[in-house]
């Protein structure tokens, strides 16, 4: 009767560290899952933006926060920056929460190299791209637009009027 015992004790034992050492690895699975390893830190709106809604206003205001997430979900050229849209202009609606996407960042080189060559502005006279063109470098230089970015748009032309492409 008493190596029974024995053998009672000695699996119950056995069974309580099997279950705290599958309860350790699952802690750890899920952890590695929640923050997907190395963390990265983003800038994400607290509210709904408009297309058109001032950076400066939603800085001033406090509208926006920075967020620690995983890096695996980290959006391509996410703002990490607030610095990043001081003197911007948003191009496209961000919603509460978002990280402000590569897209918005293209379609702001696309945006303000519009404004500043459009013909048809009655407020302002037209510069020529070239000039455009430095204005846009003078802003990436000083981090308001993504500089990477700028270098395709200007590399692959994409300025330049398809027909005359």
């Amino acid at each position: 009767m008493r190596s029974r015992g024995m053998v009672g004790v000695t699996a119950f034992i056995l069974a309580a560290v099997a279950t705290m050492a599958i309860f350790l690895y699952l802690h750890g699975v899920k952890h590695s899952a929640d923050t997907g390893g190395a963390q990265v830190s983003v800038i994400v709106s607290k509210k709904d933006l408009p297309a058109g809604t001032s950076m400066d206003t939603v800085i001033s205001q406090g509208d926006l926060t920075t967020e620690t997430i995983g890096a695996k979900t980290e959006v391509t050229g996410a703002i990490t920056s607030v610095v990043q849209l001081k003197g911007r202009v948003t191009s496209t609606p961000i919603l509460a929460g978002e990280q402000i996407p590569l897209q918005a960042r293209m379609m702001t080189i696309s945006d303000i190299y519009d404004a500043l060559t459009a013909q048809d502005r009655p407020y302002k006279r037209a510069v020529s791209p070239t000039v455009a063109l430095d204005i846009l470098h003078d802003e990436a230089g000083q981090g308001k637009l993504d500089k990477d970015l700028l270098d395709i748009f200007v590399s692959k032309r994409i300025y330049v009027p398809m027909a005359a492409r």
